[in-house]
């Protein structure tokens, strides 16, 4: 194992709040992490939707990452799990450009870094798009 690995899982949707969602999502990680040679140095857990402690602990997980210059990789399941709003992508971009450290989707295999090129960068736009989109139509009252 060459690599650390800092690992920010997150379940919110309904059918997600089952309590061996979170572990689910770390077994997966687990396994992606061996498959590429990493080993994750700490885990942040948040269950529940993108609230104020959701968001607390995403910046919690940013500052840690700026702050342990060991841990080069960092671990999210999917795109949207970098949270919805400019600030959260800015951040992440930061982490990637100043502190060089390199994101990884585990669920969809996904990987940004400095040399990604502008095809990788729009992927991820277009997924947490797209993801925002079906997460607005599943709400209360919002879906057809």
């Amino acid at each position: 194992m060459n690599e650390q690995a800092a690992l920010f899982v997150q379940t919110s949707r309904k059918d997600e709040m089952d309590p061996s969602a979170l572990p689910l999502e770390e077994d997966g990680a687990a396994i992606y992490a061996n498959d590429e040679g990493l080993r994750i140095a700490r885990t942040w857990r948040v269950q529940g939707s993108a609230t104020l402690d959701g968001r607390k602990a995403l910046r919690e997980f940013a500052e840690y990452a700026k702050a342990t210059p060991t841990v080069k990789v960092l671990l999210f399941a999917q795109p949207e799990r970098i949270g919805w709003g400019f600030k959260n992508v800015l951040s992440i971009y930061e982490l990637i450009e100043k502190f060089e450290k390199e994101i990884h989707f585990f669920q969809n295999g996904l990987k940004l870094q400095r040399i990604s090129e502008s095809e990788v960068q729009l992927g991820l736009e277009l997924e947490r798009i797209l993801a925002h989109r079906k997460a607005e139509e599943l709400r209360p009252g919002r879906g057809k």
